[in-house]
């Protein structure tokens, strides 16, 4: 999935008991008028802890079987 050039992905491997998460944020396909126009990242890398915060927050919330 993305969208003028970037992708933002999660990767979810087994890790032992729980779940081994990558974020991964690509803007490597964005042309180079938009990488002007809005600066590469647009925001703090702490925006990228807080999705994996909100990911956390979202599977922990859901029912799961087992």
């Amino acid at each position: 999935w993305g969208s003028a050039g970037w992708v933002w992905r999660y990767d979810l491997a087994s890790a032992g008991e729980g779940t081994r998460v990558t974020l991964t944020y690509d803007w490597s396909a964005v042309p180079e008028a938009l990488r002007a126009e809005f600066g590469l990242p647009p925001f703090p890398p702490s925006f990228l802890d807080d999705s994996l915060a909100a990911l956390e927050q979202a599977v922990a919330s859901t029912p799961h079987d087992g």
